[in-house]
């Protein structure tokens, strides 16, 4: 999944369980979330150490790192009584979902496999491209992702100008 569908769908769902949550993020804070995981593990496995890992989906993109920022929530809630770390956790949560991180078991479950990642040492950009135009599962949750955050910026907009 891409930058649209991560971002529209997570705004989506976090707006369906923020009240059971008891707390209000803008949407700014969700859509920055919503691909945190990606443009940390992008940062590091294509910009920063591009020679070693060669690969867009790291240690954001495990299990490990879930329960690592469950542990947070955890610790969070039982200290200051507070929610946004679970807020945090279920959004990954999501974000790990919307890419199927189960069809990659050598990155969801590490070190399961072993301490490195896999390599992927393909035309990065040519791939998203590719799989935009090939995959239906691909560009229609970008398709749904671009309306609802459509949907939430006109809403946002008319509470705006019309108080409410």
């Amino acid at each position: 999944m891409l930058l649209l569908g991560h971002t529209g769908i997570t705004v989506t769902i976090n707006k369906s369980i923020e009240k059971r949550l008891g707390f209000r993020w803008s949407y700014w804070q969700v859509i920055l979330l919503s691909i945190f995981p990606d443009i940390m593990d992008k940062f590091v496995g294509r910009f920063l150490f591009s020679q070693y890992f060669a690969n867009g989906r790291l240690f954001a993109h495990t299990i490990v790192f879930l329960v690592i920022v469950g542990f947070a929530a955890l610790i969070s809630w039982a200290r200051c009584r507070r929610a946004e770390a679970f807020g945090i956790m279920i959004i990954f949560f999501f974000h790990q979902l919307m890419d199927k991180m189960w069809l990659y078991p050598e990155t969801w479950v590490w070190p399961a496999y072993g301490w490195g990642f896999p390599h992927k040492a393909t035309d990065w950009w040519g791939g998203i491209w590719q799989i935009l135009i090939s995959a239906p599962y691909v560009y229609w949750s970008e398709i749904i992702g671009a309306c609802l955050l459509l949907y939430y910026a006109v809403c946002s907009h008319w509470r705006q100008d019309h108080g409410k």
